[in-house]
């Protein structure tokens, strides 16, 4: 009974041990997660660091390794909103590797892919990005069902699409636009079209292919002028477009400068301000073209005040295409001091980019990066690797099975075929014994028959003495009157005689009939069904007696004889009509 107690007390501590465990983690995962969506909704950049930091501290303290890649992701998605493409990349490969060996952080997966895919583009490093991005797509087509039915897999083509244009791949590009256009929605149709018209039309612009690229902007437009109740958003994708129809535009087109300027406009009110500044160098540059310097200057200071207080990350890039565009201007307006201003801050920016610094820490995140991708690289083709070692080793297994399997079926073919040639050799040589035996008696039935119709034939002629005499004796008798000694002396010497040739005569039709019987065996074999009577029948026509012979022999009339030959025929198979004795001799 102790020892009975002892062990339900132990049950118990487990038990409670494992229930505060589980809640334990259950607080920890409700902290983090409240932290992440603090940060989530954070339009403050500081803040959302902190409550995403505070996160990722509370998930290691606590060993909670699914909080940590939570949190890991978390940061990494500010990373990318502050356009932190490097830092992004370094938090999303650290979720990457964790989640990799957590079963249970699986569904984070796409959304790890999706944050490396966009920051490797923030990089330029386009084809590592489309690999990604490609990764996250077949993730989620793998294990989220409801996927393909949403306008997701539309952005993703779309997204790649955009990436292999920006890398200088067209018809790649071009092939995932198309794509995409495959898997739109009926609810945002029209919008997203028009959208990816635009990005067609963009690929043919890059290509120098104006005319195909005024086509698809016009298409672009088009779709957008359509949609019935427009949102901010569509306002600002009209002026874009009608931005990269200006520039397809050849010169002293009157649309030109409207369409630049209602491109900046919207871009201004919609808060795509490096749009901007990319549309308004654009209209500075064909001001600058059509000798309009002022207003090409003008539209150049616009520019660099929206940069300066609206562009606060990842600013060096677009500053570069600022100061490109003001050296032209300038230059083209005849102020060489000012192109000179203009050309000294753009080689500060490039000396900036391509300082040790810089580079270290753009070679170290790659290099991060890239340790990470080849080391989960490693893992997957370990486990790829292990895989193909249990299939090659069940396929052994199998392929020893099938041997063994062939090998027994193989043995038993040969032993039935072994069985088969015996049995096939044993009956030939039956045969061949039979046909032997079958053509000796058929010699030695032949030789019988010979003889018995030799002994046949005198039978017969004994017969037909036999009545001669009986005609001769009567003859001489009617003929008596007066019988003296003499006479009689002479009768009954011509009788004994007679006698004694009969006896002869019989004794050899005894041995003709016991010949008859031995030869006409054969046919008793062959037809079991003959009578006696068939038999005797037989044997007078194998000793060719006539059938009015045969009728005084067994003294009945000529009909009766041809009647039991006919049927005698029947049960022999013998065909009507033919010589009875003919047939029995074939």
């Amino acid at each position: 009974m102790k020892t009975f107690s002892q062990i339900i007390l132990i049950f118990l501590s487990i038990s409670l041990a494992q229930s505060q465990t589980s809640l334990k983690t259950y607080k920890t995962e409700v902290i983090v997660d409240t932290l992440l969506e603090k940060a989530k909704n954070s339009t403050n950049l500081d803040s959302a660091y902190y409550f995403a930091g505070k996160a990722l501290t509370i998930s290691k303290n606590q060993n909670f390794p699914e909080g940590i890649v939570k949190s890991y992701i978390g940061i990494s998605s500010i990373d990318i909103k502050n356009t932190n493409y490097s830092s992004a990349i370094l938090n999303a490969s650290k979720a990457n590797e964790i989640a990799a060996s957590l079963k249970s952080s699986g569904s984070q997966i796409g959304i790890i892919y999706h944050l490396l895919s966009t920051g490797l583009e923030g990089l330029g490093a386009y084809k590592d990005a489309i690999d990604y991005r490609k990764r996250a797509i077949n993730w989620q087509l793998t294990n989220n069902p409801e996927y393909s039915k949403s306008n997701n897999l539309f952005f993703a083509y779309n997204k790649i699409g955009t990436m292999f244009m920006n890398n200088e791949e067209y018809d790649s590009a071009k092939f995932y636009f198309r794509e995409s256009i495959k898997n739109l929605i009926p609810t945002t149709y029209t919008r997203s079209l028009g959208s990816t018209f635009n990005n067609i039309g963009l690929v043919h612009y890059r290509r120098s292919e104006m005319d195909s690229a005024i086509h698809y902007f016009y298409l672009a437009l088009d779709s957008y002028r359509k949609i019935e109740d427009k949102i901010d958003s569509d306002t600002f994708m009209i002026g874009i477009i009608k931005g990269n129809l200006a520039s397809s535009f050849v010169e002293n087109n009157p649309l030109i400068e409207p369409y630049f300027l209602e491109d900046i406009n919207s871009s201004i009110v919609y808060g795509d301000f490096r749009n901007a500044i990319r549309s308004s160098i654009d209209l500075s540059k064909y001001l600058a073209k059509n000798k309009r310097y002022q207003n090409a200057i003008e539209t150049l200071n616009q520019a660099e005040r929206i940069a300066a207080e609206n562009i606060h990350s990842d600013k060096n890039k677009i500053l570069l295409e600022l100061y490109e565009a003001g050296i032209q201007v300038y230059l083209s307006s005849g102020n060489i001091d000012k192109a000179k201003e203009y050309y000294n801050h753009y080689h500060s920016i490039i000396n900036e980019i391509n300082s040790p610094n810089a580079i270290k820490e753009l070679i170290e995140s790659h290099s991060t990066f890239k340790l990470s991708q080849i080391e989960n690289e490693l893992k997957l083709e370990k486990v790829e690797r292990e895989k193909k070692l249990a299939q090659i080793s069940d396929l052994n297994k199998q392929n020893k099975l099938t041997k063994l399997t062939y090998g027994i079926y193989i043995s038993i073919a040969v032993f039935i075929s072994i069985v088969l040639i015996l049995l096939i050799l044993r009956i030939r040589s039956n045969s061949i014994r039979n046909a032997k035996e079958k053509e000796l008696k058929n010699k030695l039935l032949k030789m019988e028959l010979k003889f018995n119709l030799e002994l046949l034939d005198q039978s017969s002629l004994s017969l037909a003495r036999k009545k001669e005499f009986a005609t001769e004796l009567m003859n001489r008798i009617k003929n008596i009157r007066d019988i003296d000694s003499q006479s009689m002396n002479s009768i009954r010497f011509y009788i004994m005689n007679e006698l004694e040739i009969d006896e002869t005569i019989l004794k050899k039709e005894e041995h003709s009939l016991d010949v008859g019987t031995k030869t006409i065996a054969q046919l008793q074999e062959k037809f079991p069904d003959l009578s006696d009577s068939d038999i005797q029948l037989l044997s007078f026509v194998k000793m060719k007696l006539t059938n009015k012979q045969i009728a005084e022999i067994k003294s009945i009339s000529l009909p009766s004889v041809k009647i039991a030959k006919n049927r005698l025929r029947k049960k022999l198979n013998l065909p009507n009509g033919s010589n009875f004795l003919d047939d029995l001799n074939m």
